[in-house]
């Protein structure tokens, strides 16, 4: 893998491609097909799969002969960072572990009290791992740490000893919210009595200044409108508007 990324990138797509997969348009890692319900996400030389028991066997059987799998594991394990377990209720995806290998910047009592001071190339160094681990945790479960690392983000032009010790108050509050706060859980339904709705929510902020307007959008999928119908996150954003917005009918109109 070490010495020949792409060979083996090009060797697992063609596998996927000859058991009749197809990458999706959107995401050229997850793998269907339009003759079953099978879904392959990859990640280097880790496949992921859900789908009926018998096309499960079958794509085993069939990646197994053809790469010789050293590993199987089901309904519970951890991959790209995720706890994933299952049992009769339905699917919980947590990233705790992730949440919890988040360390504060040890500060001396001395440094603390130079809000206004430059950052040395260490400290920028590890704030810059610890935003991008906060943005992983906020792209797989955890909206809030979404948020959370858009906000210390837009301190990294100009970071100060101040933006360290806000980053060390976001990883406490992370580290308290747990494990709630980096947690998705998907309710095993009835599809027969069941019909689920899609449900899209979207908001914005307006502001005088470009890079300042921005807009979210969170997709859900639910069972039923009413106060304690279950609701699936399926996928959440932020991003820039690519327009200047100084009312909030615009902004969201834009979003």
């Amino acid at each position: 893998l070490a010495d020949s990324g792409r060979l083996w990138f090009l060797s697992s797509f063609r596998a996927l491609e000859a058991h009749g997969l197809r990458p999706c348009p959107y995401d050229r890692t997850v793998f269907t097909s339009k003759n079953s319900l099978l879904f392959v996400t990859t990640q280097v030389d880790n496949f992921l799969f859900t789908g009926s028991q018998s096309e499960m066997k079958l794509f085993t059987e069939y990646m197994n002969a053809q790469f010789q799998l050293s590993e199987l594991e089901y309904d519970n394990f951890y991959v790209y960072g995720t706890r994933f377990s299952r049992n009769k209720d339905g699917i919980r995806m947590s990233q705790r572990d992730k949440i919890l290998e988040l360390q504060q910047f040890p500060l001396s009592a001395e440094r603390r009290r130079m809000h206004e001071e430059h950052v040395t190339r260490a400290e920028r160094l590890f704030y810059m791992s610890t935003v991008g681990s906060i943005l992983f945790v906020g792209h797989v479960t955890s909206p809030i740490a979404a948020r959370m690392a858009g906000i210390l983000a837009s301190a990294l032009p100009n970071l100060s000893v101040k933006d360290i010790k806000i980053m060390n108050a976001v990883i406490r509050k992370l580290h308290s919210g747990l494990p709630a706060i980096a947690e998705l859980f998907f309710r095993a339904t009835n599809e027969s009595k069941e019909v689920p709705i899609w449900l899209t929510f979207s908001d914005a902020s307006f502001s005088e200044e470009y890079t300042k307007n921005r807009a979210g959008v969170l997709v859900t999928r639910s069972f039923g409108l009413g106060e304690n119908s279950p609701m699936h996150v399926i996928d959440f954003c932020s991003h820039k508007l690519r327009r200047v917005a100084r009312s909030t009918k615009t902004a969201e109109t834009l979003a």
